[in-house]
């Protein structure tokens, strides 16, 4: 049996940089995480580099394919024929932003219904490449 077992507050009295009591928040670190780098910045950046991590890069890089489009109005001034095929021109996807003021006949692996909607009532037509 032990007599003269002092509490643990009493034996933190006068030493608290040795009993932990200043290591307890983050306030001592400067913030969580990647807060508080300040001034000595490249301190921390070396620990995020050595893991393989890179400060500042964020969110995620999107799996589905970027579709190439283009509207119909600057398709209208790059080509001055009356058959258009825009896959050949490297395009996937016509928009229907633009003024349609000739009959056109287009061809294209995906057509807006604006853009549909303006070819045919200029007098032309719209294929898609599905249909074909």
């Amino acid at each position: 049996m032990v007599v003269n077992k002092t509490s643990k507050a009493h034996k933190r009295k006068g030493c608290w940089r040795r009993s932990g009591y200043r290591t307890r928040g983050a306030g001592n670190r400067g913030g969580r995480g990647k807060a508080g780098w300040g001034k000595r910045r490249s301190h921390r950046r070396q620990m995020f580099l050595k893991q393989g991590l890179k400060p500042g890069k964020r969110g995620f890089v999107s799996v589905k394919p970027k579709t190439n489009s283009v509207n119909i109005g600057s398709l209208l001034k790059l080509v001055e024929s009356e058959k258009i095929n825009a896959s050949k021109l490297g395009f996937q996807k016509v928009l229907g932003k633009g003024v349609v003021n000739r009959k056109i006949n287009l061809t294209a692996r995906a057509v807006t219904e604006t853009a549909k909607q303006k070819i045919i009532k200029a007098g032309g037509t719209v294929k898609t490449e599905q249909e074909n």
